[in-house]
């Protein structure tokens, strides 16, 4: 996990502290936030929420006869927060913290799980446990329609609250039945980008993430722009050295 190399600090946190910004993490149920002197973590459950919501243990309940006593302790303790999208606390961290957001001074990125599994119905509500781990075409389009909802929710929020703020939506892959007989579906990658009126761009639609995140650096840091330069690349494998990229051509 990038944020907490062990090769050091990644070049957007030294960007950020350059800036004078903060980088705020709100995490979700595969990838949890650890606060340190350059992370602050959002939305951070008490131990006992978090060791019950974490995905490892749930599946693991889930096939043991704790089941039933779990969901049932799960949906006393909090069953509206149980349901909440990684956007929806977000939402309630901007509603809740004005004084933060007035600043200006503030990278958030927000880890949203959807339309990955578990997934959810159209109104984000999570299917039942026997569904929403399936790989399954209707159940994924089901979790995009709530994310995209998602989408539209919080973009009306930070209307209202930083008019002027730069917006980035991010995916990470697209649509994987893990095999190879979606190999183009998953380079099909959502990414949407509105940038600040300090900040005029055209970006070429074919760009990546990557080539995203940097023109929005080059903003941040008032550079030009580097000639397009469109590059694909899939994780070949991990090992102690870190993650080696192998550079794929997209017809």
């Amino acid at each position: 996990y990038n944020l907490y190399s062990k090769f050091g600090k990644p070049n957007l946190l030294k960007t950020l502290e350059f800036l004078d910004y903060n980088f705020w993490f709100l995490d979700n149920q595969y990838m949890k936030c650890r606060e340190n002197p350059y992370i602050k973590c959002i939305g951070k459950n008490n131990i006992a929420m978090r060791i019950l919501k974490d995905e490892g243990i749930q599946v693991f309940f889930q096939k043991s006869l704790l089941r039933s006593i779990i969901n049932k302790v799960l949906y006393l303790i909090n069953a509206q927060n149980y349901d909440d999208t990684e956007i929806d606390k977000m939402i309630r961290f901007i509603k809740l913290n004005e004084n933060i957001i007035s600043k200006k001074n503030n990278f958030f990125f927000i880890h949203q799980i959807g339309p990955h599994h578990p997934h959810r119905d159209p109104n984000c509500k999570l299917l039942n446990i026997d569904k929403r781990y399936k790989i399954n075409l209707g159940y994924y389009l089901n979790s995009t329609l709530c994310a995209l909802n998602n989408i539209s929710n919080i973009i009306k929020i930070i209307e209202l609250y930083d008019k002027d703020s730069t917006v980035v939506f991010q995916g990470d892959h697209g649509y994987s039945i893990y095999s190879d007989d979606n190999k183009i579906e998953s380079f099909q990658i959502f990414n949407m980008v509105k940038f600040s009126t300090n900040c005029s761009k055209k970006l070429n639609p074919s760009i990546g993430n990557v080539e995203t995140i940097n023109e929005i650096l080059h903003c941040f840091r008032k550079e030009k722009s580097l000639p397009n330069n469109i590059r694909n690349y899939i994780v070949k494998n991990k090992n102690s050295n870190g993650t080696v990229f192998k550079k794929v051509k997209l017809k």
